[in-house]
C-alpha cells in the first residue's frame, strides 16, 4: 500500500519542486540582469563620469560590499522568519536602488542606489539554497542547484545584447528600466510558485537576539579592507601604504573574530570554518569568483580601450561566454551527483585560470584572440560551482542552514568584491606604468590568474564522499 501511495503521490512531488525551481530562477533572474547589463555600462559610466580605473572599480564596490556583507544578515533573518518572506521583502528593497541608479542625477546618488540594490539583492543567493536544501532530497540536489544556477548564464545570454543595443541607441541609465521590470516578476514569482515557509520551526528566536554588532564590524572589516587596497580614490595615498586604513582594518579584523567567536549565534558562522571540507568550498568558490569578477572588470573596458568596439559587440561577447557558461552549468550539477566532486572543481577551476592566461600571454589583441579563451573561461566556470555547493551544503547542520549558506556564500562574494577591487588597483598601477595600454591589461590578467592558481590547489582535498 505504501509503496502504490508513494506511485501516485510522485508526480505531485515532481510538479512542486519544479514550480519551486521556476520561482527561485526568475528573482535570480532579475539578480544576474543587473550584473550583466551593468557590466556592458561600466565603460560609459567611466567615460560620463571622467574616472580612472580605480575610482571605476568603487562603482562597482558599491554594489558589492554591501551585497557581501549583507549576506548573512537575510540568511538570520531567514531562520528567524522564513527564507521566502525575506527574499520578497529583499526584492523590493533591491527595486528601490534600481530606481535611484535610473535617476541618479551625479555618481554620489548612483553609488548610493548601488549600496542599496546590494544591501537588498544580498539574500538571492543563500536563501534560495536555503529553500533547494529544504526541499529536495540530498541525491537529487545537485541535479537542483545545477538548474537553478542556469538561470545564471541563461541570462548572461540576453542581458548585456540588450544592455549593448539601450547603450548605443539612448544611454547607459536606461539600462536600469528592464531590471525593475524583472524584480516585479521575480517578486510575483516567489508568491506563485514558492512553497509557504514552515510555521513550526522550533529553532527560531525572537529579532532582539539578532548579533547586530556582529553585522557592523563585519561590514567594517570588508570595508577597512577595500579601503586599505584601493586608497588612492579615497585618501590619494598608493594601495597598502594608508596607514590609517590599515590599522583601522586590523583592529575591525581582529574585533569581528573575537566577537563572533563569543556569541552563540554569531551573525557570521565563522566556526563552520572547522570543517574542512567547508573551509576548502568556501576558498575554492571565493576563487571562483574572483576569476570570473576580475575578467568580468577587465573585458569590456579592455574592449572599448584596447579594440575600440562599441558596446553592442561587447554586449554580445559577453553573451558568448554566457551561453558558455549555461552549456557546462546544468552538465556540472549532474557531475555533482554522479561523479567525484573534486575533479570537477579541479578541471573548472584549472581551466579557468589557465583561460586568464592566455589572455594575459597573446601578443596581439584581436577580436578572436578576446572571444576565444574569454568563452572557454565561461565555459570551465559551469562545470564547479554545483560540486561546491553541494560539498559546502552537506556540511552545514540542517537547524543552521540558513545562517550556514549566508556565511558560505558572503566569502563566495568576497572572491568577486576581490576581483574588482584588486583588478582595479592593478590596472590603474599598470596604465601609470606600462608601455602601452594593451600590456597594462595583460599585467591584470596575469596578477588574475596567478591568484586563480590558490583556489586550484586546496580543491585537491575534497573527499569522495562530500
Amino acid at each position: 500500500m505504501l509503496a502504490e501511495f508513494e506511485r501516485l503521490r510522485y508526480p505531485v512531488v515532481v510538479i512542486r519542486t519544479n514550480r519551486t525551481i521556476l520561482g527561485l530562477m526568475i528573482p535570480f533572474f532579475s539578480l544576474v540582469l543587473n550584473l550583466s547589463m551593468f557590466t556592458v555600462a561600466l565603460p560609459g559610466i567611466r567615460d560620463a563620469f571622467g574616472l580612472a580605473a580605480d575610482t571605476a572599480s568603487w562603482v562597482v564596490l558599491a554594489y558589492t560590499i554591501p551585497y557581501v556583507a549583507c549576506m548573512p544578515l537575510h540568511g538570520r533573518l531567514g531562520d528567524l522568519f522564513g527564507p521566502r518572506k525575506v527574499l520578497i521583502a529583499g526584492i523590493g528593497v533591491y527595486a528601490i536602488g534600481t530606481v535611484i541608479c535610473m535617476v541618479a542625477p551625479n555618481l554620489a546618488a548612483l553609488v548610493v542606489g548601488r549600496i542599496v540594490q546590494g544591501a537588498g539583492g544580498a539574500g538571492l543567493n543563500p536563501l534560495a539554497l536555503t529553500i533547494i536544501a529544504r526541499e529536495f532530497p540530498l541525491e537529487d540536489r545537485g541535479r537542483a542547484m545545477g538548474t537553478w544556477n542556469a538561470a545564471g548564464p541563461l541570462t548572461g545570454m540576453i542581458g548585456p545584447t540588450v544592455a549593448g543595443f539601450l547603450i548605443d541607441a539612448f544611454s547607459w541609465r536606461t539600462i536600469f528600466l528592464p531590471m525593475v521590470v524583472a524584480q516585479v516578476f521575480g517578486a510575483i514569482s516567489l508568491l506563485a510558485l514558492v512553497p509557504r515557509d514552515p510555521r513550526a520551526d522550533d529553532h527560531r528566536r525572537p529579532p532582539g537576539g539578532f548579533d547586530w554588532p556582529g553585522m557592523v564590524l563585519t561590514a567594517a572589516t570588508l570595508l577597512s579592507f577595500v579601503l586599505f587596497l584601493s586608497s588612492r580614490p579615497v585618501t590619494g595615498r598608493a594601495p597598502f601604504t594608508d596607514w590609517r586604513l590599515g590599522l583601522l582594518f586590523v583592529a575591525s579584523a581582529v574585533g569581528w573574530v573575537l566577537w563572533e567567536h563569543s556569541r552563540e549565534n554569531p551573525f557570521v558562522a565563522i566556526g563552520l570554518f572547522r570543517r574542512p571540507q567547508f573551509s576548502i568550498a568556501s576558498g575554492s568558490v571565493a576563487a571562483r569568483m574572483l576569476l570570473m569578477g576580475g575578467a568580468g572588470f577587465l573585458v569590456p573596458l579592455f574592449a572599448a580601450d584596447v579594440l575600440g568596439i562599441p558596446s553592442t559587440e561587447t554586449g554580445i561577447i559577453i553573451t558568448i561566454n554566457s551561453t558558455a557558461l549555461l552549456l557546462t552549468m546544468r552538465f556540472g550539477g549532474r557531475l555533482a551527483d554522479i561523479w567525484q566532486r573534486r575533479w570537477a572543481v579541479v578541471i573548472g577551476l584549472g581551466g579557468q585560470t589557465a583561460m586568464v592566461l592566455v589572455l594575459a600571454l597573446v601578443p596581439g589583441a584581436t577580436l578572436l584572440s578576446l572571444v576565444i579563451p574569454f568563452t572557454l573561461h565561461g565555459g570551465f566556470a559551469g562545470l564547479s560551482l554545483a560540486s561546491l555547493h553541494h560539498v559546502a551544503m552537506h556540511e552545514i547542520p540542517g537547524k543552521k542552514r540558513g545562517i550556514g549558506a549566508a556565511t558560505y556564500s558572503m566569502t563566495r562574494f568576497v572572491g568577486s568584491l576581490l576581483g574588482a577591487s584588486v583588478m582595479g588597483v592593478v590596472l590603474e598601477a599598470g596604465l601609470s606604468n606600462a608601455s602601452t595600454v594593451q600590456a597594462a591589461y595583460q599585467q591584470s590578467f596575469l596578477v588574475a590568474a596567478l591568484l586563480g592558481l590558490l583556489g586550484v590547489m586546496p580543491a585537491l582535498g575534497i573527499r569522495r564522499a562530500s
